[in-house]
């Protein structure tokens, strides 16, 4: 079988991947951001919760279809390597992609966040930094890690099929 047919074949594994770290990280999000909610005493914000739950799920996703395609251009990197994962998430252009997919997050939260208070007739300083700061820091480190991993996971795909 091939590398690339290998690589294909985990498309379903992505989405359960990427649904767990959503689930994970959602959650913890939201017990952090809305604890008051969540306890009583405040109001509960539905697009906070669904943004902190989103955001994680297509992140991983966007950042393991590129990871794909990074370890697809370096097949001849992948049999002979054996660098660490810390080494792997600072090379192979993650850092880069990894800032592209925290700004792509942090602007739709930001345009979501912003439009849900101006229809709500609030203004713009009742949209939470500390979400839009989330929304840029949490992804570019998880999209890097992410990469990283699945990067790493096309290696261990590539050393297993040359055993065979």
């Amino acid at each position: 079988m091939s590398l690339q047919h290998q690589l294909n074949s985990h498309g379903p594994q992505i989405i359960i991947r990427a649904a767990i770290v959503a689930l994970l990280l959602g959650g913890l999000l939201t017990l952090i951001n809305q604890w008051g909610a969540l306890f009583g005493y405040q109001s509960l914000d539905q697009l906070a919760m669904a943004q902190v739950f989103a955001t994680p799920f297509l992140v991983v996703v966007v950042s393991q279809i590129l990871g794909l395609r990074a370890a697809r251009r370096s097949k001849a990197w992948l049999e002979t390597t054996t660098e660490s994962l810390v080494v792997t998430m600072f090379s192979h252009g993650i850092p880069a992609r990894a800032i592209l997919i925290g700004f792509a997050a942090v602007s739709s939260n930001a345009a979501i966040a912003a439009t849900h208070a101006y229809l709500a007739g609030r203004g713009l300083d009742q949209v939470s930094l500390v979400l839009l700061s989330q929304a840029l820091v949490l992804p570019i480190l998880f999209g890097a890690v992410s990469q990283a991993l699945t990067i790493r996971r096309a290696l261990a795909i590539t050393a297993s099929a040359r055993t065979l």
